[in-house]
């Protein structure tokens, strides 16, 4: 394969780029904060959960500028699109549906109900840092955190005034162009912070007819410190997007007669505001206030002729209210964090008729024991009160053990996680009868995993292995159950599978990070209503038994070359082009990118050219059966700043 000998020739010019590292200069960072597991910050080797941190060095470092395409270089994710960029684009995590992730902006949730989300409008321009933390976590989040926790933290002001901004064009190997803009103002002092940035895409698309994907995103953090003992921050990001979907259900690769007046318009904010404050050094409080919405319209015209024009408007929204507390105890030999809080949610939808509203009450409590430096152990618990599902409790534990100063780790976890039923399948009325009874979908999460930094912690190894089952689906029958609905909790799957993570500091400013998953993943209980997505003993469609991605990136005197390689393998999916669908094998695909920066000139005036190459060998494959992915695509541009001397 080609493709595959360049980019193992690339590799093998990083490796002879570097030096023998010296001491702890070349280190990979080990003490990353990681807020999102435990909701009060503690250092990643201290947990027993499986956490990954995509940081804004390294974003900038690939050069991606989709968060979608960022998360499908993460071992254990894969974030499959139907069709160009601005298609739907779900995401995968250890066997779990698309929409078993909860998803948050600065911890505020912005699943729809029901936990569907959309990662195919998410951009980078705005982000500091993604916190990924898989498995089931319902024990600090409840419903929709079956499979993952994705909190996407954007960026905070700082330190004196710095302005930048930066603008970039590109060709599509299907003869469309690109253009990206972005600008952001930020900074601050001792006590007071603040950022404000606006990014836009424009993308032509990879098809000949309506295919083109705009957005602009708009983002604003404030904070404030008035006390040394009192933090408060405001939050909003905003977003408005209009993607052109030419092609039915089926895909582009089947639709003979292209729809040019078709697609779907979004506009989506969140705002959160939290306040935290610690009366002593051992007792920290915060609130927080979070509210998420999406508009959305899915549109289509009277074209082509005789084609019925269906609009269909959607608007969800959700309202937080939470308040926590974390009490702080140390000794030589003993650490102490516990954590509880109470959280108040309304949910609501509207749809055509439908227009239905639900609440949750929940309340949790986590410890995170240390002891001796060495063995860590991290107990949780939630209880939620729901509209609609009634109550449930889950329940979680990890545990991560450090054998000695060499770097062993040994860490262990099992996680309950639910999901609950989305509005239409609780209320909807228009095509099928609902079933207000519905059961929370569970997860019953277990892994074990082990750590090894080698040749003095200039690499690190790192093994997992999981065991997840998925009981209580919701599946549909177009023949109503016993009941008298058309939705019943009946259908269970199961996926077990094994990650290896290998990271490379060898030093001189290369750095090479290596991930593979087998992934076994199938259909145990269809409930008797076997289909061709879904059938007992066939495997879960669109996810693959075996996937692999690698980068390399080098960085020296203002200069940063990356490579960087996904490999998909051949998994199971569905042909729609006839009714009903059809099983089918899509082939594998391996696809090369490129992005190289030189910074002209540093501070206080920093001026920088990139450049970036997608699907490099300009491959032909589909991400999804029947929907054509991009070809190659060529961007370059300039960013430019300026941030006074302090």
């Amino acid at each position: 394969m080609k493709n595959l000998f360049v980019f193992s020739a690339c590799l093998s010019l990083f490796a002879a780029l570097s030096t023998p590292a010296r001491g702890d200069e070349s280190r990979e960072e080990t003490e990353k904060i990681v807020v999102t597991a435990t909701r009060a910050g503690v250092p990643a080797e201290q947990l027993g959960a499986s956490v990954r941190v995509v940081t804004a060095e390294e974003i900038e470092r690939g050069g991606k500028r989709d968060v979608a395409e960022i998360l499908s270089s993460v071992t254990g994710l894969e974030a499959p699109r139907t069709g160009s960029r601005g298609a739907t684009t779900s995401l995968f995590v250890r066997g779990g549906q698309g929409d078993h992730n909860l998803v948050m902006i600065n911890g505020v949730q912005v699943n729809q109900a029901g936990g569907g989300f959309d990662f195919g409008q998410l951009s980078a321009e705005n982000i500091e840092r993604i916190e990924i933390v898989k498995g089931a976590h319902s024990s600090l989040y409840g419903s929709d955190a079956a499979a993952s926790v994705i909190n996407i933290i954007t960026k905070k002001g700082e330190d004196a005034l710095g302005i930048s901004a930066s603008a970039a064009l590109g060709y599509r190997s299907e003869k469309s162009l690109v253009q990206e803009y972005s600008s952001s103002v930020a900074g601050g002092a001792e006590n007071y912070g603040y950022f404000l940035s606006y990014g836009r895409i424009d993308d032509g698309g990879a098809l000949e007819t309506n295919n083109r994907y705009r957005n602009d995103n708009f983002t604003a953090n404030l904070g404030l410190a008035p006390a040394e003992n009192l933090e408060l921050s405001l939050f909003s990001v905003y977003r408005s997007s209009n993607f052109g979907v030419p092609t039915g259900g089926a895909g582009d690769r089947f639709d003979a007669v292209a729809d040019p007046d078709s697609g779907r318009k979004e506009k989506a904010a969140v705002v959160g505001s939290d306040v935290k404050f610690l009366p002593t050094e051992w007792w920290e409080n915060f609130l927080r206030f979070g509210y998420s919405r999406l508009d959305a319209d899915n549109y289509d015209g009277p074209e082509p002729e005789g084609d019925m024009p269906f609009p269909l408007k959607t608007l969800d929204r959700r309202l937080s209210l939470e308040y926590g507390s974390t009490f702080l105890a140390k000794t030589d030999s003993v650490s102490s964090s516990t954590t509880a809080g109470v959280e108040y949610e309304r949910e609501s939808h509207r749809s055509g008729s439908l227009d239905r509203s639900r609440k949750n009450y929940a309340f949790y409590a986590q410890e995170h024991l240390g002891l001796f430096g060495r063995l860590f152990v991290t107990p949780g618990v939630r209880f939620d009160k729901n509209d609609s599902f009634g109550n449930r409790w889950s329940p979680s534990a990890s545990a991560a053990l450090k054998i000695d100063e060499t770097g062993t780790r040994f860490r262990a976890g099992f996680g309950k996680g639910i999901k609950e039923a989305n509005f239409s399948e609780n209320f909807d009325s228009s095509f099928s009868t609902p079933n207000p009874d519905l059961r929370p979908e569970e997860t019953l999460n277990r892994e074990i995993g082990a750590d090894q930094r080698l040749f003095d912690g200039a690499a690190r190894l790192g093994v997992t292995l999981f065991h997840n089952r998925h009981k209580n689906i919701i599946a549909y029958s177009f023949e109503p159950f016993p009941n008298g609905t058309n939705f019943e909790n009946i259908s269970e799957t199961r996926a077990r599978g094994v990650e290896v993570e290998l990271a490379l500091r060898p030093g001189g400013g290369v750095v090479l990070d290596v991930g593979y998953t087998y992934l076994d993943a199938e259909v145990t209980d269809d409930g008797g209503l076997g289909s061709a997505a879904f059938a007992k003993g066939e495997k879960l469609v669109r996810i693959p038994p075996h996937s692999f991605s690698a980068a390399a990136n080098y960085s020296r005197n203002g200069l940063n070359l990356n490579v960087s390689g996904n490999y998909v393998g051949r998994r199971d999916d569905v042909n729609w082009s006839g009714f009903p669908g059809v099983r089918v094998e899509n082939g594998s695909f391996f696809t090369v990118d490129l992005a190289a920066s030189w910074e002209i000139s540093r501070s206080p005036r920093r001026l920088r050219l990139f450049t970036r190459v997608e699907n490099l060998f300009d491959g032909d494959y589909e991400r999804v059966f029947g929907f054509s992915s991009p070809g190659l695509v060529w961007v370059s541009g300039i960013s430019a700043g300026i941030r006074p001397a302090m």
